[in-house]
């Protein structure tokens, strides 16, 4: 055997036993639940978003407040407004009811 062959085998000998042991040493957690991280930032953006929806909610309130006391209400401002509140509200939770899952 020359010395290139010898020097190749060595060398595939090492990646494979490298492969072996990170495929052995690996956490089995990994493998469970491939996708825990992503679900994990998911549900902190979530978090984070209704957060802000609530800010945005209640700022919206105090200005139809001023607009109602000033006389300049558009009730077609305030119904939209409340339509699309509500369906801010019940979708997210008729989906997770239809598929039975609570990713958070």
């Amino acid at each position: 055997m020359d010395a290139h062959r010898k020097a190749a085998l060595t060398r595939m000998a090492i990646v494979a036993i490298a492969v072996m042991v990170v495929v052995v040493a690996t956490d089995p957690a990994y493998a469970q639940d491939p996708f825990g991280m992503a679900r994990q930032k998911a549900c902190q953006a979530q978090v984070g978003l209704k957060r802000l929806a609530g800010a945005v909610g209640m700022l919206g309130i105090m200005v139809a407040l001023m607009l109602g006391y000033f006389n300049k209400l558009n009730w077609r401002w305030i119904s939209t407004a409340i339509g699309a509140s509500f369906a801010l509200t019940t979708i997210p939770g008729i989906i997770l009811w239809a598929g039975g899952t609570n990713p958070c």
